[in-house]
């Protein structure tokens, strides 16, 4: 047998593992941006959901007011029978905490959503704040709306005396 014909067998096995390695990575890096994308998705999904149903509790609560400049007593959402089971639960400040804080010159946490959980950024709640005769919503962190909650509710001791 001629010795010039014969292919060296380790070099193009060697090159065979370092492409199928570099394959292994770029599909790695793949699937790790297409999971990043998605999780960014999701938060910006919930998040997104969470204030259009605040704003329309906010829009809900400024016609049951019909143009006052107080603080309605009754903050019970009521819900589109059309939205059921899509919404996200809303809390509320009971009549008695309207009735002290309905003449305060503070910002009310009127109603808020559950916690909205997010993978890349700080959990947070879709808020509606009533403050100078209107109804707002704005998004605020955990740790922004478990401040304004206690001061809000330091404000209604004090009010009550």
């Amino acid at each position: 047998m001629n010795q010039t014909t014969r292919r060296p067998v380790a070099p193009v096995a060697a090159s065979g593992q370092r492409s199928l390695l570099s394959t292994f990575v770029v599909l790695g890096l793949a699937a790790a941006a297409l999971f990043v994308f998605i999780a960014v998705l999701a938060d910006v999904r919930r998040v997104s959901n969470a204030m259009r149903q605040a704003r329309d509790q906010a829009e809900a609560y400024a016609l049951r007011g019909q143009g006052s400049s107080l603080l309605p007593l009754n903050l019970e959402p009521k819900a589109p029978a059309e939205l059921g089971p899509r919404l996200i639960d809303f809390e509320w400040i009971p009549t008695d905490e309207a009735m002290a804080l309905r003449g305060c010159d503070e910002p009310v946490l009127a109603a808020w959503s559950a916690p909205i959980l997010r993978l890349f950024g700080e959990n947070g709640r879709a808020v509606v704040i009533f403050r100078n005769g209107r109804f707002d919503a704005q998004w605020m962190t955990e740790t922004e709306f478990l401040a304004a909650a206690a001061k809000q509710q330091q404000v209604v001791r004090r009010i009550r005396g």
